[in-house]
């Protein structure tokens, strides 16, 4: 758990900030014509929060993606949030109060993505599908479009990669197209990755083995700093290239790799001893460390919560697979303690695709990442 004075609700364009003052600009917007725009744009929505809030102070940030929105894009997500903020002022309320649901997480999450990426956003859940319609219908009315819902029976994480993938990005060691490899090492200070031309063979010429290599690592260490979220220091030691020409040619295909980024990038030149300086900035928590304890990626042991889903996710399989009866789940005590203190919501789910919530039996002395998952009739 996290603990914040500040409450924000964040929108594509802007993020809304309660118990703040003022107007913020994101440090990529350095167009001042531009923010004097912005500023002519939202000034008025400003004046009239406080009063509406009751007196609380707020504060709009605008985002880098607001630089290349219009101004009544910027001012419907606006008043938008206005709204949305006037539903939390909760008249009498004595805290602690809740204020916002797994589910308005979840459509934030989806709604502050950069929606020129998204083609489509499947879901298996109808009445979860239903309830996020609702709530991007005044913020993100372009994502209604691509939301579809499917059958409770088509398991649409399973079908994807996305399996792989996170099994990928929380690996030490991923394989390139022609044979190499790059390996991540973590430490205090920063992230290092190796780039190794391992089995690679392009004609026989080393030289040439090493630019594939070192293009195809390009293209995949900038993915992996996305997928992994990680940010600081990294540092990237590609394989020894002979020809200044290679070199720039793998600078500059590094520097291409990061044009899709969302977060603000720096790139070094080479340096004496062969090593690319990378900066990127850290915007949430790092992928191996939201889904498990270990601080260093190759001792990587998922956590309670990364269990708990694994055992909800195997939990629906079986269901789809042989419906009825009474379902059980042995587990490590920290893992049912995880599953007992669900959202409401989510053991709600639970029931009408169950009949009820599993019964739970803390295993004292297994593996912690361990459980097993039967029914009885």
């Amino acid at each position: 758990a996290r603990l914040k004075s500040e409450f924000s609700i964040p929108g594509t364009h802007l993020v809304l900030f309660l118990g703040r003052q003022g107007l913020q600009f994101s440090r990529q917007i350095t167009d001042e014509a531009k923010r004097a725009e912005l500023s002519e744009t939202l000034e008025p929505v400003l004046s009239t929060l406080k009063d509406m809030l009751g007196g609380v102070s707020a504060n709009l940030l605008v985002r880098t993606r607001a630089g290349k929105a219009t101004p009544q894009e910027i001012l419907t997500e606006a008043e938008a949030l206005k709204v949305r903020a006037k539903s939390l002022a909760v008249e009498g309320a004595k805290p602690p109060q809740r204020l916002w649901s797994w589910m308005d997480r979840l459509a934030d999450a989806i709604a502050t993505l950069d929606d020129t990426r998204i083609n489509v956003i499947r879901m298996n859940d109808g009445r979860i599908g239903n309830e996020l319609r609702a709530m991007w219908e005044s913020v993100r009315p372009d994502l209604i479009e691509k939301l579809e819902i499917v059958p409770p029976s088509t398991d649409r994480f399973e079908q994807s990669a996305v399996p792989e993938d996170v099994e990928r990005a929380l690996g030490r060691t991923i394989a390139l197209p022609s044979g190499g490899h790059i390996t991540f090492d973590l430490t205090e200070a920063m992230i290092v990755i190796d780039v190794n031309t391992g089995k690679a063979d392009v004609q026989g010429n080393k030289e040439r083995t090493a630019l594939t290599t070192n293009l195809e690592a390009a293209d995949e260490i900038a993915r992996q700093l996305r997928l992994r979220a990680i940010g600081g220091i990294v540092i990237a030691d590609f394989v020894n290239l002979r020809q200044p020409e290679n070199r720039a040619r793998t600078l500059k295909a590094f520097n291409k790799a990061f044009t899709e980024d969302p977060e603000p990038v720096r790139i070094g030149a080479w340096s004496e001893l062969g090593l690319v300086e990378v900066s990127r900035r850290r915007a949430r928590l790092p992928l191996h460390e939201a889904l498990g304890e270990a601080l260093i990626m190759p001792e990587f042991k998922p956590n309670a919560a990364t269990i708990g889903a694994d055992i909800l996710r195997s939990l629906a399989r079986e269901t789809r697979a042989r419906p009825g009866g009474t379902w059980h789940v042995r587990a490590a005590p920290q893992v049912i303690a995880w599953l007992e203190a669900l959202p409401d919501e989510i053991k709600k789910a639970l029931i009408e695709r169950l009949g009820a919530v599993p019964h739970y039996e803390p295993n004292e002395g297994g593996e912690r990442a361990s459980f097993d998952i039967w029914r009885s009739d």
